[in-house]
């Protein structure tokens, strides 16, 4: 989580947080000291920016990934 970086993919699981498959993704907008902010589409709110840090986000997170380099 330390090297996530602007632009990087960050992969969670749906809305059942003990299904350890890829339900819903985001796309990372910063990480100031591992405080990782990320922008998606709720399919109640629409876009929206979280953080990582939420409980819900980080009950479902999964991994990062740096697409482009």
């Amino acid at each position: 989580k330390q090297d996530a970086a602007k632009g990087d993919i960050i992969i969670f699981t749906g809305s059942d947080a003990t299904q350890k498959t890829g339900g819903h993704v985001g796309l990372i907008l910063e990480n100031k000291g591992n405080d990782i902010s990320f922008i998606h589409g709720s399919t109640s709110k629409g876009v929206i920016i979280n953080k990582l840090s939420d409980a819900y986000y980080n009950k479902r997170f999964l991994k990062i990934v740096r697409v482009l380099n």
